[in-house]
């Protein structure tokens, strides 16, 4: 025992040694995302204003020179006090670590120091935090002030640090100042002015500089003498505000456009411009400005006001600030290497450690406050249950493109971004869509689809006259009736009503709906209290499209300029397309950590070992950990796995070296939340979880979030499902040469002399019409070249050259090829037919006829020579016209097309909705159901019963397709017929009604008539629907129990449907036997057995789903509506006279399936099943 002791010491020390170790190693890997982790800010509504005003100095950089070289006043530098100062107290902390510590301080020369530096072993606790405290405030705040609804800031400017207080507008870049030179003591407005002698910072921007060149400005140029004289004779109008409001507001117009002022010329190195309709002209200056006094900058174009209109401030104001985000052309050059721009908003962001061009605006009444380069975390509330949304997809309305909006960053608040959409402009603005006034049930809509600046200088929100009068008639109706406390007469023309005894909160709000979501202005936003019993409504009608301080009240903006795009946090913003995931692990790790350590009673430890030290899973961890959740290592690698997003690499700030290069891993807070509620809804407290229990919470979890993101669209497009029926919702076409593309006919004329149009010229326009159409096909084939295009190409000698019957050449005896319809001639001979000519063919033994049957009135492809001596061609090869799927899949459809460009793209997103969430869609077709049949129905029981059986762990079909004949025998109009054929469909009902509820609650059933059903035109394709009299009995029973009628349909033969984006035709027609016996030219030998692609080469190089000659057995008038170009994605035909078959129109996957069955339903109990989203289709039987 004396050696084993040792031994065991020994063995526990490298397991120590070699834990301690990888520990650390760990930590070191992980510090790049930690610090990039935690340095990501969460968004709040803010609640409150408080300050840490100590944190300053290590926000902001620091200027201390007056040097007036312009290239450096954007860089850092510390005055030599500060330093010293700085050194001292670094002193003077390690002089106390060595008295606490004896004589050997602490060190910390790293983030990651070894374990036995603390004795508590939290390292890693020690580690996030410092990099937490390190990485949190990359921005700084400012407070505003508010009198009579004017927020404003406080600046102090000059090397005398005077103090200005400056209006804040969003609608300009220009800032500009009151200024005095030699001003008189009995100025009485003497201390709102700057005086611009006293100091010493302050440089006059030379008219001929480049400095000047780069700013906007105006000519010509005068001495500085001319503007020290307007300087002096300028007077500011003192304003007489002793309500909320200045007396100002009571003159302005309510509902009409203000008069434009006319531009006057004046001095380059000076400005003339506008502040909404209100012109201000003066003179620009360089001069230094300070930030809470002590944070030294420069700018260069302060702007002097000399003469102006009279602007809208209040009495305190002594200019304003401009924070558009406008640069021009030259600025942009100039500034290449240089942070030297035209507008203050520059000066200020470049003074946070971000440097990113974001600032963001509270305005509450009383104060706010301003911050740049980012957002404040500090001042925010957090929600218990925090929802995020990193991701949201929107349209930039310039380009049309779509944009991902991402953040990396715990969103604990509905955010709205919303894109600018006038881009680096003086001004920022939005595309407003309408506007909504909404109070109860009662709503006026109104539509604006127009530009609206966000202007901060506007007390109003400024529509079309003809929107206010609606919205301010609307408020109106809201009043309580007049009488000696209420009165709301001056609503309209003076924007005043005089209430006593109603809430304002009662009133409508207003609801700005824009592409990417609706922002909510509450009553209380635009109706404020301005004396006693006194209140004004801010809406009004100035002219022009301004969103002004009610979009501002009460929220927060953030204007990231870094996307040109503003964000609007407020507890009641509505959006759509949202994806929630965060990075969970943001949220109060530490904090987490620090209290499962102290507890004692988890597996942390065996967490970081099984895991590697990963900080995902130790967060993941501590959050179940926290809401009381017990799981062991495998249930948590388990969550893991279905909560993971994705891995994204990130450069932190502007650092261009790889350190700053980081890692982050994505989740999905939700479904950790989901599992907390349900925990919480179904187990005990002390309950550990299962694997199985977690699958089935987040089963559960995924199809709720399923529900939720398709709620909008299954409310515009229910299923995404549209049928067609081929007589009224098929328009007829024509070819437009000029375009060269297919265009729907205009019913212009009344539609009797439409429709005798079209049957006049049904034979005529049906072949030119379908030689156009197959000629465009066969030109986007690669190997194939029209004569007509040959003379401009440059390669024709890998080319087949094809030439038209009416630009054949008779005298040219070499081998040709020649495209036109197959016909016969007076004689009865076979020739091909042009516009104009015809040739006679002679077609011997040895002709290769390809895969196919071609009848008369085909378009075909011959290959041959011409023989002089009788003027015929002499064919050696036939086929039908080639496609290329490439090419094809590219054209417009006329046949399936949607409503607008807005609808296609909707259903796009719909579709990938449903396919991400891994469901079939499947369709379940079949047909001849002879429900004269006893079999039929317990064939029916069956197939039902085992979807019905196995829902919900397996889906429902979409839809089940019952294709004709529903009765075995010959249609005859006697007694016996019509009662048999009605009392088979009334089972049918009964059927469904007894045992299948659930299919006709969530299923689609479409009858698609055969031809031994009752129809009108039974024996012409295409056909009607089953006529009502031998259904009536069968629709009264369904209705009588449910209100589906919208998923039960009688379709025409042949039936289309388009499904999401998925194109499908159904036809129930023996196809193969009618065109046997109308062909003129049969395959050759080798292929008269292979009657599959004999049917699938006809119908393809046709493109047309009944490919016969234009007789009586097609209804003329509607035989373009049979066209198949493009190729829908999935053809489905019935033919009991071919074999069965599934297969692809060609080699490629993605190219359209096409599939026959031949087997009865009764007889057979066979049925086949296509899946819409995976594109595949499979033939089953009924196992009985």
């Amino acid at each position: 025992m004396t050696y084993i002791y040792p031994s065991f010491t020994f063995v526990s020390f490298l397991l120590f040694s070699y834990l301690f170790s990888h520990f650390t190693y760990i930590l070191k890997y992980e510090k790049k995302i930690i610090k990039r982790i935690l340095s990501s800010n969460s968004l709040h509504v803010v609640h409150n204003f408080s300050f840490v005003k100590n944190d300053i100095e290590r926000n902001i950089i620091k200027d201390d020179k007056n040097d007036e070289n312009i290239d450096n006043i954007n860089k850092q530098y510390m005055s030599d006090e500060e330093k010293i100062e700085k050194k001292e107290k670094i002193e003077k902390n390690e002089k106390i670590e060595k008295n606490e510590n004896g004589d050997h301080p602490q060190l910390f020369q790293h983030n990651y120091n070894n374990l036995n530096i603390r004795h508590n072993n939290n390292q890693m606790l020690d580690f996030l935090s410092s990099v937490q405290k390190k990485e949190s405030r990359r921005f700084y705040s400012i407070n505003l002030k508010e009198k009579n609804f004017r927020w404003s800031m406080i600046l102090s400017i000059g090397s005398k640090k005077k103090d200005l207080e400056l209006g804040i507008l969003t609608n300009s870049n220009i800032t500009g100042l009151y200024c005095s030179y030699n001003y008189k003591d009995n100025d009485e407005l003497k201390n709102l002015k700057y005086d611009i002698t006293l100091s010493e910072d302050l440089k006059y921007v030379e008219c001929k500089s480049i400095m000047c060149d780069n700013v906007e400005h105006s000519s010509p140029c005068l001495p500085l003498e001319n503007y020290f004289k307007l300087i002096n004779d300028y007077k500011i109008r003192k304003r007489s505000c002793q309500n909320k409001f200045c007396d100002y507001v009571n003159n302005m117009n309510f509902l009409n456009m203000i008069d434009k002022l006319n531009d006057r010329n004046l001095s380059i190195c000076s400005f003339n411009t506008t502040i909404n309709n209100e012109q201000i002209k003066g003179f620009y200056f360089k001069d230094s400005f300070f930030l809470y006094k002590k944070i030294k900058t420069s700018f260069l174009y302060f702007a002097c006001i000399t003469e102006s209109d009279p602007l809208h401030f209040n009495n305190k104001l002594s200019g304003f600030i401009g924070l558009a985000n406008y640069i021009n052309d030259k600025e942009k050059y100039h500034n290449q290497n240089k942070k030297i721009y035209s507008t203050i908003l520059y000066s200020f962001i470049y003074k946070s450690i971000s440097k990113k061009n974001i600032f963001s605006l509270c305005f509450k009444q009383g104060g706010g406050f301003i911050t740049f380069g980012g957002y404040d975390q500090n001042v925010l509330t957090k929600k218990e249950a925090p929802l995020s949304k990193i991701q949201l997809y929107s349209i930039d309305k310039n380009t049309n493109k779509k944009y991902v909006q991402q953040l990396n960053s715990v969103d604990v608040y509905d955010l709205l971004w919303i894109h600018y959409y006038a881009k680096n402009k003086s001004y920022y603005s939005l595309f407003l869509k309408n506007v909504t006034a909404t109070m109860d049930q009662n709503k006026m809509n109104s539509v604006i689809n127009a530009e609206a600046k966000v202007d901060s200088y506007n007390y109003f929100l400024s529509f079309p006259a003809d929107i206010t009068i609606k919205l301010k008639n609307f408020v109106h109706d809201k009043c309580p009736d007049t009488d000696q406390f209420n009165d709301c007469s001056n609503l309209i023309e003076k924007g005043l009503i005089k209430l006593k005894n109603k809430n304002i909160k009662d009133f409508p709000k207003i609801e700005l709906l824009f592409e990417e979501g609706t922002v909510i202005v509450h009553p209380e936003d635009y109706i404020i209290h301005e004396s006693d019993g006194v209140y004004r409504v801010l809406i009004n009608s100035s002219g022009e499209l301004k969103l002004g301080i009610p979009f501002f009240l009460n929220k927060y903006l953030i204007f990231d300029n870094e996307n040109e795009r503003l964000e609007n946090i407020i507890n009641n913003i509505t959006k759509s397309h949202d994806i929630k995931n965060i990075n969970l692990y943001l949220n109060n790790i530490e904090e987490n950590i620090i209290k499962i350590k102290n507890e004692g009673q988890s597996i942390i430890d065996d967490v970081f070992l099984a895991f590697n030290g990963s900080i995902s899973h130790l967060s993941l961890y501590s959050y179940l950990y926290d809401h009381n959740i017990n799981v062991g290592l495998e249930c948590l690698n388990f969550i893991y796995e279905h909560s993971y997003i994705e891995e994204e690499k990130v450069i932190e700030g502007d650092a261009k070296d790889e350190e700053k290069i980081v890692d982050i891993t994505k989740f999905d807070s939700d479904i950790m939340y989901y599992i907390v509620k349900k925990f919480k809804e179904t187990y005990e407290e002390n309950y550990n979880l299962t694997v199985k229990d977690l699958e089935n919470i987040i089963l559960e979890y995924k199809e709720k979030i399923y529900e939720e993101s398709i709620k909008l669209y299954k409310e515009k497009y229910n299923d995404g499902i549209k049928i067609y029926n081929t007589f009224l919702d098929i328009s007829h076409f024509y070819y437009d040469g000029k375009k060269m593309k297919f265009l729907k006919k205009q019913k212009n004329d009344s539609i009797q002399n439409y429709n005798e149009y079209i049957n006049a010229h049904t034979d005529v326009e049906f072949y030119e019409l379908k030689y156009h159409l197959l000629s465009k096909k066969i030109k986007g084939h690669p190997s194939v070249l029209f004569w007509s295009d040959a003379i401009n190409e440059i390669h024709i000698k890998d080319k087949t050259i094809i030439t038209s019957v009416d630009s054949i050449k008779l005298t040219n005896t070499g081998h040709q090829h020649i495209i036109g319809i197959l016909g016969l001639n007076r004689d009865g001979e076979l020739v091909i037919q042009g516009i104009r000519n015809e040739v006679k063919l002679f077609i011997n033994q040895s002709c290769i006829i390809n895969n196919g049957i071609y009848c008369i009135g085909h378009i075909i492809l011959l290959q041959g020579r011409m023989k002089l001596l009788n003027k015929t061609f002499y064919v050696t090869e036939i086929m039908h016209p080639p496609r290329n799927y490439d090419d094809e899949k590219n054209e417009e459809d006329i046949f399936y097309d949607f409503e607008n460009e807005n609808e296609k793209k909707e259903i796009g997103e719909y579709e990938i909705i449903v396919r991400n969430n891994d469901k079939k869609q499947n369709w379940i077709i079949m047909h001849d159901i002879y429900l004269d049949n006893p079999s039929t129905f317990e064939i029916l029981e069956k197939m039902f019963s085992l979807y019905v059986n196995t829902y919900p762990d397996n889906e429902l079909p979409i839809g089940f397709i019952l294709m004709g004949d529903f009765i075995s025998l010959k249609f005859d109009y006697n007694k016996n017929f019509n009662d048999l054929y009605i009392k088979g469909f009334e089972k049918l009902s009964v059927l469904l009604i007894s045992k299948f509820k659930l299919i006709l609650q969530n299923c689609y059933l479409i009858f698609i008539p055969g031809k031994n059903d009752p129809c009108a035109c039974k024996n012409s394709i295409p056909k009607m629907p089953i006529l009502p009299y031998y259904i009536k009995k069968f629709e009264q029973n369904i209705q009588s129990f449910f209100s589906c009628k919208k998923k039960i349909i009688f379709a025409t033969n042949p039936c289309r449907i388009r499904h999401f984006n998925k194109k499908m035709i159904f036809f129930r027609q023996d196809i193969l036997n009618d065109l046997i016996w109308s062909s003129s030219i049969n395959a050759t030998d080798d292929n008269k057995n292979n009657l599959q692609d004999i049917l699938i080469s006809t119908i393809v190089g046709q493109s047309h789903i009944y490919p016969i000659p234009h007789d009586n057995r097609i209804l003329k008038r509607y035989s373009s509506f049979l066209f198949l170009y493009p190729l829908p994605n999935f053809i489905c035909i019935s033919d009991n006279t071919c074999n069965s078959f599934i297969s692809y129109a060609s080699d490629n996957t993605s190219d359209s399936i096409i599939s026959n069955s031949d087997l009865s339903f009764t007889k057979k109990k066979t049925f086949t099943v296509y899946n819409v989203l995976q594109h595949d289709a499979k033939r089953y039987v009924v196992p009985i």
